[in-house]
């Protein structure tokens, strides 16, 4: 952006769109295993080869393009545990036999839309309660048990559902079962979360731009993007050290505040943090 060119602070590193083969990292001359997986496309980059002249096809773009390819499988992989059947009282959601441990499709994004009470119209995170395994030694009041920005992106999300549903039952919207219309809701934003992230990393390498690949088909991203919440804390850490990258520590606070709201761990990252602002003198950080 023209902003860091005229950023005296990141003279010495520019904006990955103004980098030339000579100052961008080229994983297929660095890296034996992109080397050997470049071999069938036609061989490592050639030396006189010019890169950054594509009109559309920038190297962020395809980092996204993997990520939205490896999310699309991480879907498929969970489709078999929002599959319905039919029983007297109507379409039930078909975990029977353990479905869910037998296709290795389990979600907690299933189970928590009942189990957190977001099926109910009236809930509301924090503030509704239900008395668990009543009658029993093991009785106890229950409450929404995930951190605050979590919380309330479930119930965000089931708000979504239940107009869905009452749209649908109106014939405006195809119709499914509730706790299906809650996942995949829940799978789209979780899904512009890890294009989030996958877009920080490769905005924070810059020369090593093609590292954000890794992240994009991660085999993690593929199994779990879709088992619980963790794509909202990395798109947070991931921006935090876009920001710390250019000299915006405010921000990268505020967004390291924002992910411990939805997880606690990129509270961690504030350790490798603080070490970097005792090597490197405050000046040099933008806290001076």
């Amino acid at each position: 952006m023209s902003g860091d060119k005229d950023d005296p602070r990141s003279a010495t590193t520019p904006d990955t769109a103004s980098l030339d083969v000579a100052r961008r990292a080229v994983p297929t001359w660095t890296e034996p295993l992109a080397e050997a997986a470049g071999r069938p496309l036609g061989g490592p980059l050639g030396t006189h080869a010019v890169i950054g002249r594509h009109w559309f096809w920038t190297p962020l773009r395809v980092c996204l393009l993997l990520a939205v390819l490896a999310l699309t499988a991480g879907w498929f992989g969970k489709a078999a545990c929002i599959q319905q059947y039919d029983t007297a009282g109507g379409p039930t959601l078909d975990w029977r036999s353990d479905r869910q441990y037998v296709a290795m499709c389990y979600s907690d994004i299933v189970p928590l839309y009942t189990a957190e009470r977001l099926d109910r119209p009236d809930t509301f995170p924090y503030a509704t309660s239900w008395v668990e395994d009543a009658g029993t030694a093991q009785e106890q009041v229950r409450y929404m048990e995930y951190p605050v920005l979590t919380g309330l992106f479930q119930w965000v999300n089931a708000t979504l559902t239940h107009q869905w549903t009452d749209a649908a039952d109106a014939g405006w919207l195809p119709g499914a079962l509730p706790v299906a219309v809650y996942f995949n809701i829940t799978a789209f934003f979780l899904a512009v979360a890890w294009l989030v992230t996958v877009w920080a990393v490769a905005r924070t390498a810059r020369r090593r731009i093609w590292d954000a690949a890794l992240v994009a088909v991660s085999p993690l991203a593929v199994v779990h993007a879709f088992t619980n919440f963790d794509t909202l804390a990395t798109a947070a850490a991931a921006a935090a050290l876009l920001a710390w990258s250019r000299h915006r520590p405010a921000w990268a606070g505020v967004l390291l505040g924002v992910g411990a709201a939805a997880k606690m761990y990129p509270l961690l990252l504030l350790g490798p943090l603080f070490v970097l602002c005792l090597r490197a003198g405050p000046a040099s950080v933008g806290l001076s």
